[in-house]
C-alpha cells in the first residue's frame, strides 16, 4: 500500500509539474545517517576504503539535495522538426568547444546567470556499480560524490523506477564533491580508470585522492549511455532512439534550469557511451548537438546554451561538425508537411533517414569505437 502510495505520488507530480518533472529533496545528513553503514557494507574493499574516509571526514555536511526526474520522449514532435528546420537557416547558435583533458569540475555559478551541468553517462540503472570495482565515468562520479551513492540506495527502496535512465532523464542537483580523483594519472605505466582499480592497492589510490576542503556542490544530468556492443551499423531505429534521450535530457535541462532561476546553461559532455558501450563518439557529439540546436532555439537568446565537450579530439570534433552542417544543408532542401499538428511519419523517417545516410556516407559505424 505504501509503494502504491508512492507510486501514486509520483504520477501525480508527473502531471503537475510537466516541465520539470518529479521532484524531491534529500538532506545529506539524513542520508548518511540512515544509510552509511548498510552503504559500507556492500562495498568491495577498495570502494570502502574511498568512500569510508570520505564519510568520517565529512560527517558535519549539510546540504539538500534535489532530484528531478522527468519521462524521456520517444520521438521528435511536429513543433520540434518545425524549430529544426527553421535553425538551420538562422546564423545565431549556441556555443560550444572541446578539450582532450578528462572531466574536471569547476565551481558551480552563485550567480543567477549560469547552471553548470556534469553530464553522466549513465548505466541503464543510475549508479547501479558504485559499490563494486569497476571505475569508468560513472563510478568516479560517485566516488568523488559519494552521497550519490547513499541517494540511490534511498530512491531504490522508495521509488525505484526513477532510476531507470532509459525511461527518464535524471537531474541532480546540489550534490557535494568531496574529492578529486585522477584516473588518469599514470603510476609505474598503470591507470586507475577501468579495469585497474580493482588491483590497485591503498597507496596508489590515495595518491590519486585529493580531498576538497571545503567541498563543493554540483549539478548531475544523466541519460542512459546508447549501448551497440556487437552492432555493425547504426539503423534508424536506433538512431531515433538515442536523440530522443539526449534530446529529453536537454530539454529536462532547460526546464530545471529556468525553475532554478538560472539564465544561462552549461552542459559539460563528451562521448556519450563510447567506451565499454561501443558507441562511436562522432554520432554521439553529432546527435548532442541537433538537440542543442532545437533547445536553444526556444531560448531568448541561443548563446546562452554552451556544451563543452571533454576527451575529444580536434580530428574527432572536426568530423562531427562536418556532419551537423551537412545535415542542416540537407534538412534546408527538405520540403516538410507541417500542415498536420502531430509529427507524421513520414516526416519523422525522412529526418532520421537523412542523418543515417550521412553517417554512412563517412563511414561512421558502432564497431570502430571512439572514433579517434
Amino acid at each position: 500500500m505504501i509503494l502504491l502510495a508512492k507510486t501514486l505520488v509520483s504520477a501525480l507530480f508527473f502531471c503537475t509539474l510537466s516541465l520539470v518533472g518529479f521532484s524531491t529533496n534529500y538532506s545529506t545528513l539524513s542520508l548518511t545517517s540512515e544509510h552509511k553503514d548498510s552503504f559500507l557494507d556492500a562495498c568491495t574493499p577498495n570502494k570502502k576504503h574511498i568512500y569510508g574516509q570520505l564519510f568520517a571526514k565529512n560527517e558535519s555536511v549539510d546540504e539538500q539535495i534535489t532530484v528531478f526526474s522527468r519521462p524521456n520522449i520517444s520521438e521528435l514532435s511536429q513543433k520540434e522538426l518545425h524549430i529544426l528546420t527553421n535553425a538551420c537557416k538562422k546564423t545565431t547558435q549556441f556555443l560550444t568547444s572541446r578539450t582532450k583533458k578528462f572531466f574536471t569540475y569547476q565551481h558551480a555559478p552563485r550567480s543567477k546567470k549560469a547552471l553548470l551541468i556534469t553530464l553522466n553517462f549513465a548505466d541503464p540503472a543510475l549508479f547501479r556499480f558504485c559499490k563494486s570495482n569497476l571505475f569508468a565515468q560513472d563510478e568516479i562520479q560517485v566516488a568523488e560524490h559519494p552521497h550519490l551513492g547513499l541517494l540511490a540506495q534511498e530512491i531504490a527502496e522508495d521509488a525505484p523506477a526513477v532510476l531507470d535512465t532509459r525511461s527518464n532523464s535524471v537531474i541532480i542537483h546540489n550534490v557535494p564533491q568531496l574529492c578529486r580523483i585522477d584516473s588518469q594519472k599514470p603510476i609505474d605505466g598503470k591507470i586507475l580508470y577501468g579495469n585497474n582499480f580493482a588491483s590497485a592497492s591503498v597507496a596508489e589510490i590515495d595518491h590519486r585522492l585529493s580531498l576538497l576542503e571545503p567541498h563543493q556542490n554540483n549539478t548531475l544530468l544523466a541519460i542512459c549511455a546508447p549501448n551497440v556492443t556487437g552492432r555493425r551499423v547504426y539503423t534508424t531505429m536506433m538512431i531515433q532512439d538515442f536523440f530522443a534521450q539526449i534530446l529529453s535530457g536537454f530539454q529536462h535541462t532547460q526546464a530545471v534550469t529556468t525553475e532554478l532561476g538560472f539564465k544561462k546553461i552549461i552542459i559539460h559532455s563528451g562521448g556519450l557511451g563510447t567506451g565499454a558501450f561501443g558507441h562511436h563518439k562522432v554520432v554521439s557529439i553529432v546527435l548532442q548537438l541537433i538537440a542543442a540546436q532545437i533547445v536553444s532555439q526556444s531560448m531568448k537568446n541561443p548563446r546562452n546554451l554552451e556544451i563543452r565537450f571533454f576527451g575529444t579530439t580536434e580530428k574527432t570534433y572536426r568530423k562531427a561538425f562536418d556532419i551537423f552542417k551537412a545535415f542542416k544543408s540537407q534538412l534546408k532542401k527538405e520540403k516538410f508537411d507541417f500542415s498536420h499538428e502531430i509529427l507524421t511519419q513520414e516526416n519523422e523517417n525522412r529526418t532520421v533517414e537523412i542523418l543515417v545516410k550521412i553517417f554512412n556516407q563517412k563511414n561512421i559505424f558502432p564497431h570502430q569505437g571512439t572514433g579517434d
